[in-house]
Order: C-alpha cells, then structure tokens, then sequence
C-alpha cells in the first residue's frame, strides 16, 4: 500500500498538485479507529437476541479501561448505550471536521 500511496502522491505532485511527505492531519489514528469500531457494533447489533446482548454485557463488565482488544471493542459497542452513542457519534464529526480541514489546502 506504501508503495502505491507514494506512487499517487508522485503523480499528483507531477500534475501540479501540492504535496507533502511531512504533512499529518491532527488526528489520532488509533482513536479514530476506536470510535469507528464501537459505531460500527452498535450500529449491527439492533438485530441481536437478548441473549447474546446479555453475554457481551457480561462480557464488558470484565473489561478494564485500557482492554483495546476487538474483542473487547466489541462488547462496548454492542452494550453501547445512546448517551455513549451521542458522544461518540460528536467525537466522530469533530474527527470528520479536522479531515476536511486538512485536505482544504
């Protein structure tokens, strides 16, 4: 993918287009990936039965804060609450906005 991304990057800086190797948006990539997972569970469990709510409930529960496995994003997310969901959901514009901000110039 490196290889690819860089042949692009030489492409468009050949064609015009200003470049920079050095350039990095103000986002952490690792977050954004976190958030992007608990949306994600959440958003597929509606259709889940009770039952299988319940084990990751129980699954989360025995989760400590710096767990950041899958599996453990996916117990948070598909036990995520609305309220949770509203915030993550907020984090994720903030996210979006500093994108496109980035890639204005």
């Amino acid at each position: 993918y490196q290889d690819k991304l860089q042949a692009l990057a030489d492409a468009l800086a050949r064609a015009g287009a200003t470049v920079s190797d050095a350039a990095r948006p103000n986002i952490d990539t690792r977050r954004l990936h976190e958030v992007y997972i608990l949306l994600l569970r959440a958003a597929t469990s509606g259709r889940m039965p009770d039952e299988d709510v319940e084990r990751w409930q129980r699954a989360k529960a025995g989760l400590t804060p710096q767990d950041k496995r899958y599996v453990a994003q996916m117990a948070r997310g598909n036990t995520l609450s609305h309220r949770d969901w509203l915030v993550l959901n907020n984090e994720r514009h903030a996210m979006r906005f500093r994108f496109a901000e980035f890639f204005r110039d």
